[in-house]
């Protein structure tokens, strides 16, 4: 159900789109049933491995999605003083595996599709040329100020959104018939005078519906045989693993299921031909990939082991179409397999059996699995397979011990981490699950001049900012942190006129200016490292006889000893803003005998130094920006012990 070029019509539901792709041939039939079922009596089976680098596999069995009607908002002048509330259908929402790895639009679109299917709230197959009938089916499944196109950036999108739901929907319930058979005919919203839309969508059979009831049936009845057949070779064993390999090889080889070439011939125009179906494989016994994949994927849930159906590219590296295959869940971990590309045209494989995402992406058998994010296709979201223990090899010789390897299945780093230039520090990492057994990483630095790596550990080697990319050691998903590297403590620098002294790793103070108002900054930047000015240096002013006002300080915490020590032309401090300034260190203002004018923000204010304000006018007002009469009380009686007794004083 791939949507790669975003085809809509307004007739879109007796239209296919068509894309050149990949021409490779998969015929399926097995000549080993004999050699399988010897083996089955010995307790596993075991396929005969060729060297198959000459077959070729297929590729493009997935076909382009089924366009659908964008229709144009509507007013409805009838519904200005209605509710909107969605329209209520009498079924219960079911979702599985494949619904967890739908984006939020996405899952919207899955309930819409489910509930109006399994209501039967679409057009039947009968109708299917009747235009009369579709607007009786309309289902209210989303209310809004804007409609719920709006979320997707073009039409194109909100196609690939819901293919996306369509495929999770039928993946999650593959004997359902219907869900795969019934497919977004419409999708449109009706706005009213109260400007709030009502969004709908409306659902068409593509296959004669009278079926669904008894291929649903014909299904499980199928489904009940195959592993009871599956069974009654020895899967009954605690080993998933095992019983896995059985079911493959049966439904690979005993089953004598065979690829559908008609179908796979037939490109869109059979897109809603059974093949595509766990109908087509476990009832009809033709399929192609995902009439393959969702079949397995029901015979290894009867058998109590979790798989999905994960759809991608697959084929050579020159020659890619759409492929479905599974993801199979072992002792907690995932593994990748395709019962199509294993179905060989003579033989039973295990070339594609249990192998992990990484092999499956750099090929096998010069044939390729890829998992791409920009088409209808989900599987890129879906969890990456790394399980390396249950491989065929392994379960060939006999081995069955479980794999206690825990894997890491999610990591996280903090976005930025700052560190001083020449020093090295790990990276604070946490992984999910915390008791996996190889917690180490592998990390990737974008820039070595700035930031080099050495295992688990990052040095910084110039000042500035490099990314930092964090994977497992074993593989899986990856994260990434912005490695900030600072210049050492102590370290001078200039900005925009004034001088400056870094004093944390994030951190500076102002140490002198030659201009006559001191704005004190939030922030300065040095080699794309940000620093906030949050001191003024002991004796940074001392003796300035340039200097004449005082403001800004947003991030200031404390003004050092002697800071403004003899600035004779001192005339106003203007720190109102300066909320986080918490000490004024000793004579600080000392001898600054114009100082007329004094703004103080009291929130943290908590230390003023001896003489800090001695020898400033007699005449000086003091303006205290305070929460409380009793914390105005507390800093003024803190000014006029450091020399300010004759200051005039009131309350902001």
């Amino acid at each position: 159900m791939l949507m790669n070029n975003g085809f809509f019509t307004q007739k879109g539901r007796h239209e296919r789109s068509r894309t050149a792709s990949s021409k490779q041939r998969h015929y399926g039939r097995n000549f080993f049933a004999a050699v399988a079922a010897a083996f089955i009596s010995a307790g596993v089976l075991f396929g005969v491995n060729v060297n198959a680098a000459s077959e070729r596999f297929i590729s493009d069995d997935l076909p382009q999605a089924h366009s659908i009607g964008i229709r144009d908002v509507i007013e409805d002048d009838t519904s200005e003083d209605e509710t909107f509330s969605p329209v209520t259908l009498n079924v219960t929402l079911s979702t599985g595996s494949h619904y967890n790895y739908l984006s939020a639009e996405e899952k919207i679109l899955y309930e819409a599709i489910y509930k109006a299917v399994e209501s039967g709230n679409y057009v039947k197959y009968k109708y299917l040329n009747n235009e009369t009938e579709y607007d009786k089916h309309k289902y209210t499944f989303y209310t809004d100020s804007k409609p719920f196109a709006a979320k997707f950036a073009s039409d194109k999108a909100l196609g690939i959104a819901v293919n996306r739901a369509q495929e999770a929907v039928y993946y999650d319930h593959p004997d359902h018939v219907e869900l795969y058979m019934c497919y977004v005919a419409y999708y449109g919203a009706t706005k009213a005078k109260n400007n709030k839309y009502k969004s709908y969508i409306i659902m068409a059979a593509y296959a004669d519906d009278s079926n669904f009831a008894s291929y649903n049936a014909s299904i499980n009845n199928s489904l009940n045989t195959i592993v009871a057949a599956i069974k009654s070779s020895g899967a009954t064993s605690t080993w998933s693993a095992l019983n896995e390999l059985k079911a493959h090889d049966y439904y690979c080889s005993t089953y004598s299921l065979e690829y559908d070439d008609s179908c796979y011939r037939a490109g869109n125009n059979g897109y809603f031909m059974y093949a595509h179906t766990a109908y087509g494989s476990l009832v009809k016994g033709k399929a192609v990939c995902d009439g393959y994949s969702t079949g397995f994927e029901l015979i290894l849930g009867r058998l109590g082991i979790p798989a999905m159906v994960i759809t991608g590219d697959g084929g050579t590296k020159t020659s890619q179409g759409g492929h479905a295959w599974n993801i199979v869940n072992l002792d907690g971990n995932w593994y990748e397999a395709d019962t199509t590309w294993d179905d060989g045209e003579s033989v039973l494989r295990h070339d594609f059996f249990n192998k992990t995402t990484e092999e499956y992406a750099n090929g096998i058998l010069n044939n390729y699995h890829v998992r791409t994010s920009n088409t209808g296709y989900v599987g890129f979201r879906m969890p990456v397979a790394r399980g390396n223990h249950w491989t065929y090899n392994y379960l060939a010789a006999g081995n069955y011990t479980k794999d206690t390897n825990i894997w890491i299945i999610g990591i996280s780093a903090p976005a930025v981490q700052n560190i001083f230039q020449g020093s090295t520090s790990g990276l604070s990492v946490n992984v999910v699950p915390a008791n996996a057994t190889n917690k180490n990483m592998v990390l990737t630095s974008s820039n070595p001049s700035v930031v080099s790596v050495s295992g688990n550990t990052v040095t910084g080697v110039s000042v500035g900012n490099a990314v930092v990319t964090i994977k497992p050691a074993d593989g899986g998903v990856a994260t990434s942190c912005t490695v900030s590297v600072c210049a050492p403590i102590g370290t001078e620098i200039s900005y925009s006129g004034s001088k400056y002294v870094i004093t944390g790793l994030d951190t500076v103070s102002l140490s002198g200016s030659s201009a006559g108002t001191v704005n004190i900054l939030s922030n300065i930047s040095l080699n794309g490292k940000n620093y906030s000015v949050t001191a003024i240096a002991d004796n940074a002013f001392k003796n300035n006889s340039k200097v004449k006002s005082i403001t800004g300080g947003k991030n200031l915490t404390s003004i050092g000893s002697n800071a403004f020590y003899g600035c004779k032309k001192l005339a106003s401090i203007k720190l109102m803003g300066a909320a986080n300034l918490k000490s004024i260190g000793k004579k600080s203002f000392y001898k600054c005998s114009k100082l007329t004018k004094i703004e103080l923000n009291s929130t943290k204010l908590s230390k003023v130094g001896s003489n800090a304000f001695s020898k400033i006018k007699n005449a000086a007002k003091v303006t205290i920006k305070a929460s409380s009469k009793s914390r105005y009380n507390k800093v003024v009686k803190l000014l006029q012990k450091a020399g300010a007794k004759k200051a005039s004083y009131k309350k902001k």
